[in-house]
């Protein structure tokens, strides 16, 4: 399993020691600290800036951040890095930092939305008053941008221009949440190269040879009774899959490659899909006898 080593910070060496995960309560810390800081901003949505305070809860917030990502005390951070090293218990896993952060986005675009049509229906601006707007923040952004920030200011327009958040929200909280939505199965391999998965509460050993179809998708891994179903009857999770043991992410190429060396080995026939590029994570694979019926 992949380890990377760590320079020493006093003499130049490198370190036999792996890296380290952040501990569960500097994780749990570090949500909550954000989260009151995410509230307090919100509090203050309708001043005109940054209050003092607000500058120093973001300050402390990142000075602390940065200190507990360079001094992690968790487990050793340790990675799966090839398809024989599949071992224990793998799950799905929402990035729900991501999905905060997609949902804001979204809400600022419907909020700079709902000002627009508010100005428009009022009479306080013109549709040729917004893209003056835009033309504003655009040269002070670049006059802030080539003056290291000593000249340009932003808040002198209305700020119509963050409109662009309206489509980049939504999109970006429905890419952050496909994890969520085809999450698949969780499953383990056992010693023996057991395969379970687990369902109705338990787990239950998967017999891959028992499918004539298996499909590799990028998102998911689908193993279908009969290859003429339009639903599988068994989906296990390719994206944003974590080792609960180790507490690490396993790329889907690995996982992917696992389950193609597996059924290559009970006499499948493994292909690219249709229009893929690369057969890393997606490909078809059929049982010889179902291709030749």
């Amino acid at each position: 399993m992949g380890r990377k080593s760590r320079r020493s910070s006093t003499k130049g060496e490198v370190s036999d020691a792996p890296p380290k995960l952040l501990a569960t309560w500097q994780r749990s810390f570090l949500w909550a600290m954000w989260l009151s800081v995410l509230a307090l901003l919100w509090q203050n949505t309708s001043g005109e800036g940054f209050t003092f305070v607000e500058f120093l809860a973001m300050a402390a917030g990142t000075g602390v951040t940065v200190w507990m990502c360079k001094h992690p005390m968790g487990r050793p951070k340790v990675y799966i890095d090839e398809p024989a090293q599949m071992r224990g218990r793998f799950e799905s896993r929402t990035n729900w930092a991501l999905v905060i952060l997609a949902a804001h986005i979204t809400l600022l675009g419907v909020g700079v939305a709902g000002k627009i049509i508010y100005d428009l229906n009022h009479g306080l601006t013109t549709v040729g008053g917004i893209f003056e707007d835009f033309a504003m923040f655009f040269i002070e952004s670049l006059k802030i941008a080539l003056s290291g920030g000593a000249e340009g200011d932003v808040t002198r327009t209305k700020l119509y221009t963050l409109i662009i958040a309206l489509p980049i929200g939504p999109f970006m909280l429905m890419f952050v949440l496909v994890p969520s939505t085809h999450r698949g199965l969780p499953f383990r391999v056992e010693p023996g190269d057991i395969l379970e998965v687990r369902r109705d509460g338990k787990w239950q050993i998967l017999n891959a040879h028992e499918f004539p179809q298996v499909v590799a998708n990028a998102i998911n891994i689908d193993f279908y009774t009969d290859a003429s179903d339009e639903k599988p009857t068994v989906s296990l999770p390719l994206s944003r899959v974590y080792s609960c043991e180790l507490g690490t992410r396993v790329k889907a190429p690995v996982i992917a490659g696992y389950f193609r060396l597996r059924l290559e080995k009970l006499g499948y026939t493994v292909k690219p899909r249709e229009g893929a590029r690369s057969m890393l994570e997606n490909w078809v694979a059929m049982r010889e006898e179902n291709r030749a019926a």
